[in-house]
Parts: structure tokens; sequence; C-alpha cells
């Protein structure tokens, strides 16, 4: 991680999104002190009911060839087993069966959940709902970004139009309708923020 951070600094970056990444809150404190004396602007938790974070990874299938990703329920292959991009087979990862979505939830509460508050206390947590499509969920990732940098709120080609809201308190939300924290967005102080920025 250090290694791409600096290389993404050294070649000008204008920042970078972390996904799934730190899992932890020694990985939290390590990030912290590696970015001195910059500093991490936001940490977005998307909140996702556990019956949903159950349906979702159940029904997840992937492409052995390719990786393409499918769901069951959503966006199955045209044809059962099959990619519809390579033709590869479609299968089922082994960590998506149902006992491993339990350990992996189970190791969340454990090691993940308490980064929540970390961030919370530190004034770098948004809450975003993880509810939808991934259309309406990245719009609402998009709003969290540009509210914590203060860029324009109006979708492009629409001045007038205001994107949908976004909880952006410090308050943790409960562990129960949380599924993971996801990205987390730094900008330099010395950088400029780009127009249009997402």
């Amino acid at each position: 991680v250090q290694e791409q951070l600096t290389g993404n600094t050294a070649q000008g970056g204008q920042g970078f999104v972390l996904d799934g990444f730190p899992r932890t809150i020694a990985q939290a404190e390590a990030l912290t002190a590696m970015l001195e004396p910059d500093r991490l602007d936001l940490a977005m938790d998307l909140r996702v009911d556990t019956a949903d974070v159950l349906q979702r990874l159940a029904a997840r299938r992937v492409c052995t060839d390719c990786g393409a990703i499918y769901s069951l329920v959503d966006s199955p292959p045209r044809m059962a087993g099959m990619c519809d991009s390579c033709g590869g087979e479609v299968v089922q990862r082994d960590d998506d069966t149902e006992q491993a979505i339990g350990r992996r939830l189970a190791l969340y509460e454990r090691q993940t959940a308490p980064l929540v508050t970390w961030f919370a206390e530190r004034g770098l947590l948004a809450a975003v709902d993880g509810a939808g499509s991934p259309d309406e969920v990245t719009a609402r990732l998009v709003v969290a970004v540009d509210q914590r940098l203060g860029l324009r709120l109006a979708p492009q080609g629409d001045p007038g139009a205001a994107r949908p809201s976004v909880d952006a308190s410090t308050a943790a939300p409960s562990r129960d309708d949380s599924e993971t924290l996801r990205p987390l967005e730094h900008r330099p102080r010395h950088a400029g923020r780009p127009e249009g920025h997402r």
C-alpha cells in the first residue's frame, strides 16, 4: 500500500480511493502515520442490512476465466453456468457459500466494525445507504465525496438540480446494518481540486 501511495503522490496524483483497506484499527493507525503530513479526507461506511448482504453474496457468481461477476438475482448469465463475455465457466466462489459468509461476518464484527467508531471519533465518517442498484449507491458515494471536499452538488449539465442527500454525521451506525467499510478518499493538502472530480 505504501509503495502505491508513494507512487501516486510522486506522479502528481490527485488523490486515491482505498476499497477494503484498512480492515483493522492497527492498519488505520499505520495508514494515518504513513500519509503524514497529509491526511485522509473521508471514510465511507456502506450500510446494508445483514439479510441483504447474505442474499447478495450467496447469489454472486464469477467466471473462472475472465473474472466477470454475475448475480443470480439481478444479472445472471444468459446461459446458466457460462460466461456471456468469454464462454468460461461461471461458478460460486468458495468464500461465497453460506458457511463462509457467516465466518466473514463474524470476522467483520471482531476486527472491522470497530473502525466505524474509530473514524467517527475523528470526524472522518460518512454513512452511506448501500441498498439499491449499483448506480444508485454510486450516486450516493459521489455525493458524500463532493460534500466532504466542498465540490458543487448539482449533476453536470443541470446546475439547478440537487443530488440526493447523504448522512455525513459522525455518529457511528449500529453494527446490524453495516456491511463493511469501503472507500477512503484522500487528497493531498497541496493539490488542487479538478472540475467535475468524481
